[in-house]
């Protein structure tokens, strides 16, 4: 943990305290290892450990149709039974329907017309049609908000009650009868309000990480397998997210448990990742009224016709959605030496990987000798100098899938040799992820407010056409109001994600390790709020997002693509990834483009 990022965590013992109660954090509830009575509940998403006589290699979709089809055929496993095919196509149903008032769901405020509108991205394979394996746009945005106690000296911030108002999630259109949702006024001179854009990643091989168990997960802690390292060569130990989910969906448990999913794995069921801070805003026996807020309007829509086995279809349908098949690699191809650099071993040989008493080699990583990165004074010519594997680990090993407890699809799942390309743990990556991308320019700038503005007044057949404008948003505040604070600038801690109804013991700075699956065919955009644009090639993208493990703060496309040189001033060495990046920023020309073309087999 980097000491000047959490000393928003010291504070006291009571500001502590008092910032946990008011966001529901899971550091509460109960906490307990016997999970084999926890995963009894259908809801819970607990895997359990496996048989590793029985691990076998996971099924993908052909590449070259990926995400093609809004099919079971198209997106899913193989040789799928008609009990799979049947709730797989319940959930396309659900996942793609035009909802325009309450008793579908939707209500009052909602962002999209349909689960699908945050997936609409065009792949660079030009699929023509979007399929939740796609990305958002960048215009397809969701903010989330918060007020915070702004008193300098880095102490604990603390978060007023949004309640109220519905959640922290500004949901930027309404159903027929409501106005326009506004942000609630500030209710204290002392407070600053931070905002932050979010947006929808693709849904890949998610059903794989609910089914990896919880000592896979932890043993990856140990910087003997990981090899990280702080700026100053000391081992980097990992971290892994816990959580519950009974603030966030109806009949959750209050378990405290590792948690994989969202943004900094704050979700620990796969419903709760779906739902939980309720983006879509959809009404269900699992969020009942959670979009209702008072006093915004006293009128409460009808009760909606979505039923939790409709959210249990959905949870199916991303549960099996498969990787595409990865690109075989050549012996002495870029690729090849791409892979080197990242610091996985030739994998596509089974049998270099197949010994599972063996932590390092059963990953799919090189030995941590070969991936030394060095420290900011003495670089490294170690062959797999990057280490990009202590983080995006190549291969994880499933166990026992909650599908095989609850549901269809468990042996999809189950006892798997998983390419993830992800630890599942979080890390502490710098202020720049942290920051917001807002700015105050046109509507054709896609990173400006106006832009998501102007998204909001796309309305399909029978919507209500009430214009919504940043005003009636209660936005027009951004960049007028000094209480009104878009940005983490180190002085004070105002992390829009800490404004989530609950993070469990991630701090603003920590995400966690995003799969790569598909990496290539899915994007850009990239980032968890699309900062680094689509309309650019797959190559630059790919460029930008390896940049941004390790920057000080949000900058625009040119200043991005501008960074070229390993002391650039932007780097922030507080990143996990420092090192990672400098080693990559002192490659040739030549071996950077080995490790995107690598990046582009996965």
């Amino acid at each position: 943990m980097q000491p000047s990022r959490m000393m928003w965590w010291a504070g006291s013992g009571l500001a502590l305290a008092a910032f946990l109660v008011i966001l529901g954090c899971g550091a509460g509830g109960n906490i307990t290892n016997n999970l084999l009575t926890l995963s009894n509940d259908d809801v819970t998403s607990v895997a359990l450990p496996g048989d590793p006589s029985r691990v076998t290699e996971v099924e993908t979709q052909p590449r070259a149709t990926f995400g093609s089809s809004l099919s079971p055929q198209g997106l899913g496993y193989l040789n799928l039974s008609g009990d799979e095919i049947g709730a797989i196509n319940a959930g396309i149903a659900i996942f793609t329907a035009n909802r325009v008032d309450a008793t579908d769901g939707f209500g009052p405020f909602f962002n999209q017309t349909n689960c699908l509108g945050c997936h609409m991205a065009v792949t660079p394979t030009g699929v023509p049609i979007p399929t939740p394996v796609a990305r958002a746009k960048t215009k397809d945005s969701f903010l989330v908000f918060g007020n915070f106690d702004a008193h300098p000296g880095q102490s604990i911030l603390i978060a007023d009650e949004l309640r109220p108002f519905g959640g922290p999630t500004l949901h930027k259109r309404s159903v027929v009868g409501f106005p326009p949702k506004s942000l609630p006024p500030l209710p204290g001179a002392a407070l600053v309000r931070s905002i932050g854009l979010r947006n929808a990643p693709s849904y890949i091989g998610r059903g794989l990480m609910e089914a990896v168990p919880d000592e896979f997960i932890l043993a990856s802690k140990d910087p003997a397998i990981s090899g990280l390292k702080d700026k100053d060569g000391n081992p980097i130990p990992g971290f892994e997210n816990r959580n519950n989910e009974h603030l966030q969906i109806a009949g959750g448990s209050s378990v405290t448990r590792l948690s994989k999913f969202g943004l900094r794995a704050g979700g620990p069921t796969m419903i709760q990742f779906a739902l939980g801070n309720n983006p879509a805003g959809l009404n269900s026996p699992f969020s009942p009224g959670l979009n209702t807020p008072t006093p915004i309007g006293s009128t409460k829509p009808p009760g909606s016709e979505l039923t939790t086995d409709d959210l249990r279809n959905i949870r199916t349908l991303i549960r099996m959605m498969a990787p595409p098949t990865r690109v075989p690699i050549v012996p002495g191809s870029a690729e090849d030496r791409g892979r080197t650099l990242f610091g996985a071993l030739n994998y596509d040989n089974l049998a270099n990987v197949s010994n599972l008493t063996d932590p390092v080699s059963s990953r799919g990583m090189l030995p941590v000798a070969m991936r030394d990165v060095g420290t900011k004074a003495v670089k490294s010519e170690a062959p797999g100098r990057l280490n990009c594997v202590g983080c995006h680990i190549p291969i994880s090993i499933t166990g026992s899938s909650p599908a095989d407890r609850g549901g269809v699809g468990g042996r999809h799942l189950s006892n798997k040799r998983a390419f993830l390309f992800s630890d599942l743990l979080i890390h502490a990556m710098g202020h720049g992820l942290a920051s917001t991308r807002f700015n105050l320019g046109p509507a054709s700038d896609p990173l400006s407010l106006a832009s998501y503005v102007a998204d909001a007044n796309i309305l399909m057949a029978g919507q209500d056409p009430q214009l919504v404008t940043k005003e009636n948003l209660g936005l027009d505040q951004y960049g007028i109001n000094q209480q009104f604070f878009p940005n983490h600038d180190g002085r004070f801690v105002t992390p829009e994600d800490a404004t989530l109804i609950d993070q469990g013991r991630a701090s603003p700075f920590h995400w966690r390790t995003a799969t790569l699956m598909g990496v290539s065919l899915t994007g850009p955009p990239y980032l968890h709020d699309t900062r680094v644009l689509e309309g650019q090639s797959v190559d630059n993208a790919l460029r930008q997002v390896i940049i941004y493990h390790a920057l000080k703060q949000f900058v625009q496309p040119s200043v991005l693509d501008g960074i070229t040189a390993s002391d650039d001033p932007l780097l922030d060495d507080e990143s996990e990834a420092f090192l990672s990046v400098r080693n990559f920023l002192d490659l040739s020309p030549a071996s950077k483009a080995d490790l995107i073309a690598y990046l582009k087999t996965l």
